[in-house]
């Protein structure tokens, strides 16, 4: 596949401008974090590392569209420049803590629906254990890219070759890792984990319905935000409005997820087998990993709209500037209209 570079151009002002968007959102949501309340420590520490690590990519990939080669003076400045940007180990690092992070969240949903009680008691050991997790699974996946490439004669090679041993059996090594801890793992723990949360809440949901008095146990597993709290006062319709929103973040994110990461993935996988060489920093190699970025842009919006307080907000907010927007053009008319009165 050759990509003109007129085209190629165009590519990358528009994949900025998402960018720049989704920096944008991820700034907003973490600001509007501050007003949510929620019982829990784990929750607002997950969905903030989330939008932190969300726009640490999109801002690399800025970063990497438009400075692809930065200039060095001796063999040392080099080195470090080819295996720690020339890369894109920075770019993947970034992706894959957000990526474990989002299994985090999913993990926190099913200990405060599940798991409830226990949920409550060890809420810094599961802190501790997601920080321990998010960090072997980033050096999994993020720390032999920077072995991939390889630095001789002033040059960073970043096409795989035989001739470079190290570089050539890492590649095929992190291919066979890659395939499995960064994009199968996710994406079945994702759809595993939801499930299993949607499945609980319904099952509850039902039994509400089989007892004339409500248990409180039980209904407390529907006050996802709540995060174990006592809702007994919920009624049916908000029941349903949980487990519809559960549903709906739980297929946004994993279709979000297999868009934006399956391109790249297959590209890394299968492409030289193919005869597609994997090349880093290559115009084909930089649309995949704007593909994979899209996704950092999209999921502060998913999360936004998975807590029913922070979707009412952003619902009010849309009326208010609907409101102010009908306002202004309303006025509009009535100035350009005074002149003819005359």
């Amino acid at each position: 596949m050759s990509v003109d570079r007129g085209t190629l151009l165009g590519l990358f002002i528009s994949g900025s401008a998402i960018m720049l968007l989704g920096i944008g959102l991820n700034v907003a949501i973490l600001i509007e974090l501050k007003t949510v309340k929620l019982q829990s420590r784990l929750t607002p520490w997950l969905l903030r590392s989330q939008v932190v690590f969300d726009g640490l990519a999109c801002s690399l990939t800025i970063l990497i569209l438009w400075v692809q080669k930065i200039p060095t003076n001796d063999e040392v400045s080099g080195a470090i420049v080819c295996y720690l940007w020339d890369s894109q180990s920075s770019f993947w690092t970034a992706i894959a803590l957000s990526t474990c992070n989002l299994m985090c969240i999913t993990f926190d949903h099913l200990l405060a629906t599940v798991h409830c009680v226990t949920y409550r008691i060890y809420q810094t050991r599961y802190i501790v254990a997601c920080c321990i997790a998010t960090f072997i699974y980033t050096l999994l996946v993020a720390l032999p890219i920077s072995l991939v490439v390889y630095y001789t004669n002033g040059t960073c090679q970043t096409e795989v070759r035989p001739e470079y041993v190290v570089a050539f059996y890492t590649a095929k090594i992190h291919q066979s890792l890659w395939a499995v801890v960064y994009y199968l793992l996710p994406l079945t723990f994702l759809i595993t984990v939801h499930f299993r949360v949607a499945c609980h809440i319904k099952a509850n949901f039902r039994l509400r319905h089989t007892f004339t008095a409500p248990v409180a146990e039980l209904s407390s597993a529907t006050g996802q935000e709540s995060n174990c709290g006592s809702v007994n006062d919920i009624g049916d319709a908000q029941s349903r409005s949980v487990i519809k929103s559960l549903t709906v973040g739980t297929f946004c994110l994993i279709t979000s997820m297999i868009l934006a990461h399956s391109y790249d993935s297959f590209y890394y996988v299968f492409g030289p087998s193919l005869g597609y060489a994997y090349i880093v920093g290559s115009a084909e190699q930089l649309i995949s990993l704007l593909i994979t970025a899209i996704n950092c842009a999209v999921n502060p919006v998913i999360l936004a709209l998975s807590l029913p307080s922070m979707r009412k907000k952003i619902f009010h907010h849309m009326r208010m500037i609907k409101q102010h927007l009908g306002q202004f053009c309303h006025s509009c008319p009535s100035v350009r209209m005074k002149p003819n009165i005359h």
